[in-house]
């Protein structure tokens, strides 16, 4: 009966989730843009109240999809359905679970010190982190470890007939690691560590993406789809707090979304698709101590940066990972092609980001 009741809830009820978020979403936007035009005190105080709401909102479709995703991942019935091996859990499912669950946990113990006022947070800090850097390594092993008992001596992953180009997989992986790091030093290194508001945005930014992330307005075959801006409130938080910090919280939702949809196929795939794909969206943030641009100009340019960011993690992975879906056509006119969802969705974060920038109330948020 709860097997049954817990397909229906992430199954059935999608399509509820994805009306009722469009619903609320569009009802913001039109709210905003009225208020910019009409400038009534009571409508500014409704938007205000209607924003929280749907915050909390948010916050409840994003833990109650999560807690069912996990639950329907970890269900042997779901994956002898899926034709997929019980060992995914113990050696993807499990450990992809425990670097969010360590990463989360972190974030909210750091919330509380600082709350209390404790001492030696900024050591703690960097403690917590070299934890969860280790988890996610662990993590990334045992992947690794797994996927090698699924690949084949020519190369060929036997679940579905996908070749690889495990050298350049490799190091695209690698450079594309490299240039967020550099990024988040030369953009963030004169930034202070995570404030009590700054971890609190961040839990509401993640929650917010991850909900809307629910609202599919179309799904491609081998995984990727297109969203009611689910990119937004992860670039909104790169663009208020730096490069630095919104790499981080990328990283952060890149392992969500692999717990959401994984489509992992390799340890390398996994990284270019996920956690690189999605801290890719923080360099939104490397214009934001830049004065002499107006908010919206820096607003569109830092999330085009963003956005072709994460598009190019996703067509390396497309083009070096699977073209064997490609069919005699050039790997990377393929992957450019099948993954250009991402521009779509791009367009559309843009065009939102932009409108949001002329709230006053928006804009007061931006030098927070």
């Amino acid at each position: 009966m709860f097997n049954f009741l817990t397909d229906y809830l992430v199954d059935a009820l999608s399509p509820y989730v994805k009306w009722v978020s469009i619903a609320l979403f569009g009802a913001l936007i039109v709210m905003i843009a009225v208020t910019y035009f009409t400038k009534t005190a009571a409508l500014k105080k409704a938007v205000k109240y209607f924003a929280v709401a749907i915050v909390f909102y948010a916050l409840a479709v994003s833990l109650l999809m999560l807690a069912l995703d996990i639950y329907k991942h970890f269900n042997a019935a779901y994956l002898d359905k899926n034709y997929v091996s019980k060992d995914v859990i113990y050696f993807v499912l499990i450990p992809l679970a425990a670097t969010l669950a360590v990463s989360l946990c972190s974030c909210v113990a750091v919330y509380i010190l600082k709350l209390k006022g404790a001492n030696n947070v900024k050591k703690t800090i960097y403690i917590l982190s070299s934890i969860c850097a280790v988890a996610f390594l662990v993590s990334l092993v045992l992947i690794a470890v797994y996927y090698s008992k699924h690949i084949d001596g020519d190369g060929y992953y036997t679940a579905d007939g996908t070749n690889f180009s495990l050298v350049a997989l490799y190091v695209s992986a690698l450079i594309l690691v490299a240039a967020l790091s550099a990024a988040a030093y030369f953009f963030g290194k004169n930034g202070s560590p995570l404030s009590t508001k700054e971890i609190a945005r961040a839990g509401v930014c993640l929650a917010m993406a991850y909900a809307l992330s629910y609202v599919k307005l179309f799904s491609m075959p081998q995984g990727g789809s297109i969203t009611l801006a689910s990119m937004l409130p992860i670039i909104i938080y790169a663009y208020i707090y730096g490069a630095r910090k919104g790499i981080f919280v990328g990283l952060i939702y890149g392992v969500l979304q692999s717990l959401q949809s994984p489509y992992i196929i390799h340890p390398a795939q996994f990284l270019l698709d996920y956690p690189i794909a999605f801290a890719a969206l923080g360099l939104a943030g490397i214009l934001k101590d830049v004065k002499t641009l107006p908010e919206a100009a820096k607003f569109a340019i830092g999330t085009i940066v963003g956005g072709a960011g994460r598009y190019i993690s996703h067509v390396i992975s497309g083009a070096f990972a699977f073209g064997a879906y490609a069919e005699g056509q050039n790997v990377f006119i393929y992957s450019l092609a099948y993954n250009s969802y991402v521009l779509i969705d791009l367009v559309l974060v843009i065009a939102i980001g932009i409108l949001l920038t002329y709230n006053k109330n928006f804009r007061n948020l931006f030098k927070a």
